[in-house]
């Protein structure tokens, strides 16, 4: 138990403290400028010149930035609106981490591609729409970007091209339309910002971005800080009854050591001989315990760490790269040797009370006495001689102030609470999933490589009218808020595909420059209902007011009405989503498949169940996987507890089980009378269980909220209060039952003849 509890403790706060150093890592690594500036082409001589003459520029790059299509002969998708990003072939600001494939060299006729679209056309060639007609370009490698927003949600590609090569494509050598830019320490880069923006704005439109990172579709970081706080708080729950264990056992080992104790002060040993004896065994186990523990922790560190990077890679699309294992024990050594000397020294100071009492026996009554009888027998009569034998047999410790059923019960208890916070949080885990399904009315989306003019597409759906409960356009495109680059949807003020409630504000009006967000991003933002938010690309920009904030802990999505986000991009009166609701007993899949045929620039689709899927690899299976190996990992830790803490009265009371049996009572009976004392605690345990059980759920309830930027609340439920029974009863009934095997596997004669 101590080693567990020190792996658990020590390798979540590992996990807590490396987790978000990781995520800051990658950008730092990227080396990501502050903002951005988009202008027309201007001379690279003359940009120099700005940049070089305004105050508050610790560094800039210059790059070209070019939206296009791009085809392929053969293969999927046939096209799709691509953003060529012209840059040198060392990249000082906003860097990328390489996934296939290499970096260009030089000025060769090659393009890099962010990994979701590069992975169909990677050592491929693919056709680029330019001014002059269309141009090859062999794609020789594929990345990724903290900075860059993942294709598989937007069907915008991003891809780098050799700076001068997109110069001349687009006949502007020697000119470039975007600079990046990296404040001095210390200064505000809005107010840098603005300063460099007017002296472009004489050459004509500019536009202003913060550069930030790319916030994940899926929120996945808040979970999993979750997950890992939880299996933090369990880590100190058991650390706690570890030391129990490690108190009970060092009592349990003294018991059985009387007569070898009275033995050692026969041939001359003394008190302090005796507690230094003991000392040094303590501090033997601390130390193994905890350095066995500190080790492990560093294993459970990099699980964690690995399963988020994995999470991270699948659904956020950035690359991580983990610390090896050396590096982790160098980084964190000071938490390592903190928790491994406190184990050690927890474990010394538990050794007392025993080697105290240990070292009291006088010689002669140890030698005397039976293995593991008390050092004491005041002959003292029970105050509850006349009640039934399990009775008296039960609280015959209380009445010696042993306090070792009070013990039992305890650790019945924090296990139960640690059970019942696992359950709990699995459950709540479950309602957000059905929370999201609800929410989210419609059966299937599909996304279109370019945006359509939505009169088109009502004549091309038209045949479908018959089998759809409604059919309704939206539109989707990324942007950066506030120094992140998030996944928007536009949609109608009356979509009946949402049905999200809200916690403050209302939902989106007609003719209304507004957007919904969801509590996580209130926080993120730092923004309150009526506040204003500007939406920025690489073409235009928008001010939104922010109406309304929705209950939503799985999509990280700004909910914008259609028209301003269509105005974002230029694209009035187009879309590139369909959202459909079908009806019942139409076949799902055969919809889907003529739909796709019939609509032109078919990109691809999302069913809602497999959007919720997404969530239930986060959320519930996580927790299911964890609530399993945990409960198992307390239920056996629990039964050896119980069994080392009421071994000690075994042992002491062993003549007297041995005086029942040689008076005829049978070996059955014996054992019934210890299986009722422990099913006893149980009762105690389990009403300790029913009064106190809600609060340490809101306790925990109130500890886990600040490791995330929502609240779950987590509640006693039916599934608890069954599960919470079933573990008592499979706790007490099998440690009893080993008790009593224990204690009545005791000859008799040799018993009797000893004593």
């Amino acid at each position: 138990m101590i080693v567990t509890g020190v792996m658990l403790m020590c390798g979540t706060r590992i996990a807590l403290n490396s987790i978000p150093a990781m995520v800051e890592a990658s950008v730092e690594e990227a080396d990501m400028a502050d903002f951005s500036l988009n202008f027309r082409p201007l001379p690279k001589t003359l940009v120099d010149l700005i940049c070089n003459d305004t105050e508050g520029i610790e560094e800039y790059e210059l790059r070209i930035v070019f939206k296009t299509t791009a085809y392929r002969i053969k293969g999927w998708p046939a096209s799709t609106e691509i953003l060529l990003i012209g840059v040198e072939d060392h990249l000082n600001l906003n860097k990328v981490v390489m996934v296939n494939g290499r970096f260009f060299e030089g000025d060769e006729n090659s393009i890099i591609i962010e990994h979701d679209y590069g992975e169909n056309v990677f050592e491929k060639d693919i056709l680029v729409e330019m001014p002059t007609g269309n141009v090859t370009l062999e794609v020789v490698g594929t990345c990724r970007a903290v900075w860059m927003p993942r294709w598989a949600v937007s069907s915008t590609a991003y891809a780098m091209v050799p700076l001068k090569v997109l110069q001349n494509f687009l006949n502007i050598n020697g000119s470039v339309n975007q600079v990046l830019i990296k404040v001095s320490a210390g200064l505000e880069p809005t107010a840098v910002m603005n300063s460099l923006s007017r002296k472009f704005e004489q050459y004509g439109p500019v536009i202003k971005s913060i550069e930030g990172t790319v916030m994940p579709f899926v929120e996945t970081q808040s979970y999993y800080n979750y997950l890992v706080g939880l299996l933090s708080l369990i880590g100190y729950s058991l650390f706690a009854v570890g030391l129990v264990l490690l108190y009970s056992s060092l009592s349990f080992m003294v018991t059985q050591e009387y007569r070898e104790i009275g033995t050692l002060k026969a041939f001359g040993a003394t008190q302090k001989n005796i507690v230094t004896a003991y000392i040094v065994r303590s501090l033997l186990l601390g130390s193994i315990g905890s350095s066995t523990g500190v080790f492990l922790s560093v294993l459970v560190a990099n699980g964690l760490i690995g399963g988020f990077t994995s999470v991270s890679l699948n659904f956020e699309g950035t690359v991580f790269a983990t610390v090896s294992l050396m590096q982790m024990i160098q980084e964190n050594k000071e938490i390592l040797l903190l928790y491994g000397g406190l184990g050690t020294l927890l474990s010394l100071i538990l050794v007392f009370p025993s080697a105290l009492s240990a070292s009291k026996v006088s010689a002669s009554h140890a030698i005397r006495s039976f293995t593991g009888m008390p050092a004491q027998m005041n002959g003292s009569k029970s105050r509850l001689q006349h009640s039934p034998l399990f009775l008296k047999y039960a609280f015959r410790s209380l009445a010696r102030k042993k306090w070792r059923e009070m013990v039992v019960v305890l650790v019945i208890f924090i296990s139960v609470s640690v059970n019942s916070t696992l359950i709990a949080a699995s459950d709540s885990q479950k309602g957000i999933l059905e929370e999201t399904s609800n929410a989210l009315r419609f059966d299937f989306f599909i996304c279109l490589s370019t945006r359509s003019n939505s009169t088109l597409l009502d004549e091309k759906l038209s045949f479908f009218t018959k089998n759809v409960t409604f059919m309704e356009f939206a539109y989707y495109t990324t942007a950066k808020i506030e120094g992140y680059t998030f996944f928007l949807i536009g949609s109608p003020a009356n979509a009946p595909y949402f049905r999200y409630s809200l916690v403050s504000g209302r939902w989106l009006q007609e003719n209304e420059s507004g957007a919904v967000l969801t509590e996580s991003l209130i926080r993120i933002l730092k923004v309150k209902v009526g506040d204003t938010l500007t939406l920025s690309n690489d073409v235009n920009q928008i001010n939104v007011t922010v109406v309304g904030i929705r209950r939503d802990l799985v999509l990280n999505v700004p909910i914008v009405s259609l028209t301003s986000l269509q105005s974002l991009d230029n694209a009035e009166g187009k879309i590139n989503a369909i959202v459909v609701e079908v009806k019942k007993d139409v076949n799902l899949d055969r919809i889907i498949l003529d739909i796709r045929r019939n609509v032109p620039n078919y990109l691809w689709h999302i069913k809602k169940e497999g959007l919720v899927d997404i969530g239930e690899d986060i959320l519930a299976k996580a927790f299911q996987s964890t609530a399993t190996a945990m409960i198992t990992f307390t239920w056996l830790t629990s039964i050896l507890l119980i069994f080392s803490v009421v071994g000690q009265n075994i042992n002491e009371e062993k003549m007297v089980i041995t005086t029942l049996r040689a008076l005829g009572m049978n070996r059955g009976r014996c054992i019934l009378i210890i299986v009722l004392k422990i099913m006893l605690l149980g009762l105690a345990a389990a009403l300790l269980c029913a009064l106190f059980t809600p609060f340490i759920l809101e306790v925990f309830s109130i500890l886990l909220s600040k490791t995330t930027n929502f609240s779950i609340h987590i509640r006693p439920s039916a599934n608890i209060i069954l599960t919470s029974a079933f573990f008592i009863l499979a706790t007490t009934l099998p440690s009893s039952l080993s008790l009593g095997i224990y204690a009545t596997g005791i000859s008799i004669v040799e018993n009797l003849r000893y004593e």
